[in-house]
């Protein structure tokens, strides 16, 4: 919690009760506490303030406990959503939902543009 907590310059209060609050998104999620400490520091890390990071700590944590997705992965993923897509975070949980179902009927994440042999 030290590195968020610097990141953010946060009061000790304030870590305590981000802690807590990641703590509990773990425990809703069966997550452990850990991996979901990961997720918000990879949010973080690009410049999320982490108590906006948390909020979206338990649609990653379901990602990851649905869809055996690596918590930092599913901070990537919910960061881009975000950042480059605009989904508002209140939106984070059904856009991941979205972005899983995809990917398990066709798995977009692995789609590569072809090139075509010149043939109409």
């Amino acid at each position: 919690m030290v590195d968020i907590q610097q990141k953010a310059d946060l009061s000790d209060a304030a870590t305590a009760r981000l802690r807590n609050t990641i703590i509990d998104a773990a425990q809703a999620s069966r997550q452990l506490p850990e991996n979901m400490h990961s997720a918000v520091d990879v949010l973080a890390g690009k410049g999320l303030d982490p108590r906006q990071a948390v909020l979206l700590a338990p649609a990653i944590g379901r990602l990851g406990t649905a869809f055996r997705v690596d918590l930092a992965d599913g901070a990537a993923a919910a960061y881009a959503n975000l950042n480059n897509l605009k989904v508002p975070i209140s939106q984070t949980n059904a856009a991941l939902d979205v972005m899983a179902a995809s990917g398990n009927m066709g798995a977009f994440e692995t789609c590569r543009h072809r090139p075509t042999s010149g043939r109409a």
